[in-house]
């Protein structure tokens, strides 16, 4: 039975980064103390007496950007430092220049120190380092472990989550167990899960939550939660309620759901309750805060709002009482009447505020007239803080681009200079509006959405056109009393919907492209990362760099291997291939490098993409043409009256008819994309054997217009 969850606001602080929130517990004290680290620099401890009651403040120079709780003690990280402070609000330990970046991720185990950035991970034991591990990806949330069951060195072991969908085992100094998943994991917890080893939850950005079993020998993955059309797992946390183990999962819409285990088996995890809040949640912690005998959720909102959450009992909420539905109903009123008064306020603020600014010219006018001096205030433009990623969705072969502001958003503004395709989103209210693209101007999508009011998070999904290079440019405009717009730029690359995997099949018949030069390995790494996403941002160290990737769109596969002035990439998608040799001629020659670069073409190949092609071309070209008859459909039924008379393909269709247009909708000229896809893999085949393609272009999209398959391999054979 789903169960209600009770949310109450507790303090609305300058937090919106993750792992600044925790509670700390206090010997003689039957609640916890809420602490938590702004970006102001400000530490503040809370403790709860009918109420949120602040137990001391502290400041650190810059802002907070880690905080844990160790044996009464509070640790705070701002920039590249670590400063302690007792349950009193006292400093006792402070340490400078932990490592060259600032810290993201700190954790204190007794004498153990741990401090961790986007790539840097440094363990002290006594203040002293015992040891350093520089990840290759960026890291995107860590748990230490401590000395493993089995390690006979008795090595510190961390698991970290790296944004190339790999988890990773780090024993000391050295990673000893990875594992590669389907999706890139945003937050890791200790679990209480019944296991061999150490029990831990993942969180993935697909919205799955996986349970794992971590030993010295290998990270197991044991079960999943699957997602059920949920958004990404953004923090978690692990309790025991009401007597069963429990897992709560914060999501990046702002949804909390919280699982339990079944009561017939304990490997089953049910959803036992969801709440919505009103921003997207980056942190979580479990304990008892107001009452000694309940378990609170304390929920950091990326608004800056702490929320307590605690689980409704049984009774509140099968029936609700005639009293509490009054009283219910009176607080709803009686807040409803600030709200509209708080309204008014604000109104009268913005109209004294909009006063002073028009009244800025004349008053400055005036005197430089009279030459008097005259003191002018400027209006201060709000600040604007927002969330902004744009991520790659495997399973849609697209990219989303999730935008999440404190202040509501008013209008989103979205701009390419390369050739892209705008995907509708569910969760997306707003009104869109397409401008005529302007080619000469390079200007291929300009969409303007218009937000309903109260919006904070906006979603759309973007797909590019792979042989294409741009920027796509985002701009978010609020009107907190004076309109602001920010931009926002994200890099459209030739192979942008390619992803990064671990292996590669072997026996596919593929081509292969050979680079030589005076080139160094930095300098092929960043030509590729301009290239392709998932390229680490650091070079491994590696005589030989090996990266293998995968076309979300087709399933072809690419390897790319490279040294000190030579690289080999092999690949089933010749084009994937040609665009790669343009691309690193292109950044060679800016650079004045000299290469040569030679393409071996398997024609085996080129048969096995137009093998991937056809099932998803015929699948499209039959869409089509049933999306096309649905109105003639609707129109012949309306006049008949019924539908009696359809043949049963055309009652099928007019039955469909939501479903079919609904489905069109979502890929918008995903046909066309795919007959160009085909028409460059015939141009690249034909100009690497010298022959001339473009007078026998018009008869292949004669052919793939009537989706003759026969005729097309014949005419891909003839050429």
């Amino acid at each position: 039975m789903e169960r209600r969850l009770e949310a109450m606001a507790l303090l609305q602080a300058d937090v919106h980064t993750p792992h600044c929130l925790s509670l700390l517990n206090v010997a003689g004290h039957r609640t916890s103390r809420i602490v938590i680290g702004e970006n102001t620099g400000k530490l503040n401890c809370i403790g709860w007496k009918r109420g949120p009651v602040p137990v001391f403040s502290a400041h650190v120079d810059g802002p907070v950007n880690a905080v844990c709780v160790s044996e009464e003690r509070i640790f705070v990280a701002y920039s590249s430092s670590v400063r302690g402070f007792s349950r009193k609000g006292k400093v006792f330990f402070e340490m400078d220049g932990c490592i060259s970046e600032p810290i993201k991720f700190l954790h204190v185990n007794g004498q153990h120190l741990l401090v961790c950035g986007n790539h840097m991970l440094t363990v002290f034991l006594d203040g002293k380092e015992l040891h350093y591990y520089m990840s290759p990806d960026d890291v995107l949330d860590l748990l230490p472990l401590g000395p493993m069951q089995g390690d006979a060195k008795a090595r510190f072991a961390t698991l970290f989550a790296s944004r190339n969908r790999t988890l990773r085992l780090l024993q000391g100094a050295a990673v000893t167990q990875t594992l590669q998943l389907d999706a890139v994991p945003l937050a890791v917890s200790a679990s209480l899960h019944a296991c061999s080893g150490v029990a831990v939850v993942c969180g993935l950005a697909s919205g799955q939550i996986v349970f794992l079993d971590v030993t010295a020998d290998g990270i197991r993955e044991l079960w999943r939660l699957p997602a059920d059309g949920k958004t990404g797992v953004s923090a978690l946390v692990c309790c025991m309620l009401e007597g069963r183990r429990t897992v709560v999962a914060g999501r990046e819409d702002g949804c909390v759901d919280v699982y339990c285990e079944s009561q017939e088996n304990a490997d089953v995890y049910e959803l036992l309750s969801s709440h919505k809040l009103s921003s997207g949640v980056v942190s979580l912690c479990a304990g008892t805060l107001t009452e000694s005998d309940k378990v609170d959720i304390v929920a950091a909102l990326f608004s800056g709002e702490v929320v307590d959450l605690t689980l409704a009992p049984p009774a509140a909420t099968e029936v609700e009482s005639v009293e509490a539905q009054a009283a219910r109903l009176a607080l709803i009123n009686a807040l409803q009447a600030d709200v509209a008064a708080l309204e008014q306020q604000i109104a009268a603020a913005n109209e004294s505020l909009a006063s002073s600014s028009s009244s800025q010219p004349q008053a400055t006018a005036a005197a430089t007239a009279t030459s008097t001096a005259v003191n002018v205030v400027l209006p201060s433009l709000p600040e604007v803080i927002l969330r902004e990623s744009f991520e790659l969705v495997a399973s849609d072969a697209a990219y989303i681009l999730t935008l999440e502001a404190v202040n509501a958003i008013e209008s989103v503004l979205i701009q390419s200079d390369a050739p892209t395709d705008v995907l509708d989103v569910k969760a997306n209210n707003a009104v869109v509006t397409f401008a005529r693209p302007d080619l000469q101007e390079e200007n291929h999508l300009l969409a303007l959405y218009r937000c309903t009011p109260g919006t904070t998070r906006f979603q759309v999904k973007i797909r590019s056109i792979e042989g294409h290079h741009g920027m796509l440019s985002v701009y978010v405009t609020q009107n907190s009393g004076l309109r602001t717009s920010v931009l926002r730029q994200f890099e459209l690359k030739p192979l942008a919907l390619h992803t990064r995997v671990t292996e590669v099949d072997d026996d596919r018949p593929q081509s292969k492209l050979k680079i030589h030069g005076q080139f160094s390995m930095a300098e092929m790494l960043h030509w590729l990362d301009s290239c392709l996403p998932g390229v680490p941002s650091r070079l491994p160290v590696e005589d030989v760099v090996t990266l293998l990737f995968q076309s979300t769109l087709l399933e072809t596969q690419l390897c790319v291997r490279f040294k000190l002035c030579g690289a080999e990439m092999t690949s089933d998608n010749l084009s994937t291939l040609v665009i790669l040799k343009d691309w690193i001629t292109q950044r060679a020659s800016l650079k004045n490098c000299a290469i040569t670069a030679s393409l071996e073409v398997n024609e085996q190949s080129v048969g096995s993409v137009l093998s991937r092609l056809r099932p998803l071309l015929q699948e499209q070209k039959h869409l089509a043409d049933k999306t096309a008859l649905v109105a003639p459909i609707k129109e012949l039924v309306a006049q008949e009256g019924n539908a009696e008379n359809l043949s049963p393909a055309l009652a099928a269709i007019y039955e469909n008819a939501a479903q079919l247009t609904a489905e069109q909708e979502r890929n918008p000229c995903f046909l066309e994309r795919l007959h160009g896809m085909v028409t460059d893999l015939y141009v690249d085949r034909s100009k690497l054997k010298g022959h001339n393609a473009l007078e026998k272009i018009p008869q292949l999209a004669a052919l793939l217009q009537h989706n003759d398959w026969d005729a097309i391999t014949e005419f891909f054979a003839a050429s």
